[in-house]
């Protein structure tokens, strides 16, 4: 099982060739979420990295993103969007903050439960995908909605 420490020195590390490898991975779980979340709305882009949701939500939606690695976060700026650099188990927010909690390829299921438990929390609604199967059996059996 990887630590938290080992996660963010990954991203950190990842974060310039992350579009590269798992760009169109990423995008198209966006794009398929979008349809899912109504105009207006208050949206948590948990996991954010690089920013790519914000593409997707700024401008009809109320948009923060939150990730762990400052790397990704620094190329998430370039997108002018509200980013806060926190741990996904353990959110400065209050609850039911947001209306849609989004996370794309965020939740490995072997060790999802208190991010999921977090993502209720402070979401009326999440929506999540992930590029393995067994992960997004995990998400649904979690209360998640997997976008199609």
């Amino acid at each position: 099982m990887m630590g938290k420490a080992y996660v963010v020195e990954y991203y950190d590390n990842l974060a310039n060739s992350y579009l590269e490898l798992y760009g169109s991975e990423s995008l198209s779980g966006y794009h398929k979420a979008a349809y899912l979340v109504r105009r207006g709305s208050r949206v948590l882009d948990l996991g954010c990295g690089m920013g790519l949701g914000a593409g997707y939500f700024l401008g009809s939606s109320r948009y923060v993103g939150v990730d762990v690695s400052l790397g990704m976060l620094r190329l998430a700026k370039a997108w002018d969007a509200d980013l806060v650099c926190g741990d996904g188990e353990m959110l400065p927010l209050r609850d039911s903050s947001f209306d849609v909690v989004i996370m794309i390829n965020v939740v490995d299921s072997e060790r999802g439960d208190s991010l999921m438990r977090e993502a209720a929390r402070v979401g009326s609604l999440v929506v999540a995908v992930s590029p393995r199967e067994s992960d997004n059996l995990f998400l649904m059996s979690r209360g998640a909605i997997i976008p199609e």
